[in-house]
């Protein structure tokens, strides 16, 4: 099997509300979806969602460098990943949300041209159970509260707390959310590198008895 063509696509979504972090508002998400087709008339797509201060991608940029990728990779083995990994790595440096959407739509085309799902080709079982969080947007103490205690009325068991832009307002927001659901509620915190190191030792220490799963991106 051997790539035919490679097409780009972008599709700009705007957000039910505002999603909020210490890296900025956001109220619109820009995906890049690519659809590889094979010289039988397979098809696999992948996707991306670039994010400018963590991947240092834009759409416009995943546009550009995949088009370069493409010019490259027609001809190849959708099937042999590693090789279509390594080559994409050759080619430039890092730009590793459209690498991955390309990666994503080759692994499609290897599952479909074994039959199988992509879970089941890359080793997983479908009597697995996937837990997933929801993640409470930066907002004042109240509205965040407010935002935690609805997702938990709708069977949400993990949130995910965006904190970030003002360590001591932080310690209320934790306190709060905590009180609010109980001690039932798994909760994991994500500062987006919004706290010096200073602040994020003050935090973690004020808030070490919440049972705070993990921290992400303190600082």
């Amino acid at each position: 099997m051997k790539i035919a063509k490679i097409e780009f696509f972008k599709a700009h979504i705007k957000l039910k509300k505002p999603f909020i972090t210490s890296l900025g508002r956001r109220e619109f998400t820009t995906s890049i979806f690519i659809k590889i087709t094979t010289q039988k008339g397979l098809t696999g797509w992948g996707e991306c969602c670039p994010f400018p201060p963590i991947l240092g991608e834009t759409p416009e940029t995943c546009f550009i460098v995949g088009k370069l990728l493409a010019e490259r990779l027609i001809g190849d083995d959708p099937c042999d990943i590693e090789k279509i990994c390594s080559k994409m790595d050759k080619v430039i440096f890092s730009n590793t949300a459209i690498k991955s959407a390309i990666e994503l739509a080759c692994q499609d085309l290897r599952a479909k041209e074994a039959g199988v799902p992509v879970y089941k080709q890359l080793g997983g079982s479908i009597d697995k159970t996937i837990k997933t969080d929801f993640t409470i947007s930066l907002d004042t103490v109240d509205a965040m509260v407010e935002d935690a205690v609805s997702q938990v009325a709708r069977g949400f068991t993990t949130l995910k707390i965006k904190v970030g832009d003002g360590w001591k307002t932080d310690i209320k927001r934790l306190l709060a959310i905590r009180e609010a659901v109980g001690s039932r509620i798994d909760m994991r915190i994500d500062a987006n590198q919004g706290w010096e190191r200073d602040d994020a030792i003050e935090v973690l220490n004020k808030v070490a008895g919440l049972n705070i799963q993990y921290c992400d991106e303190p600082i």
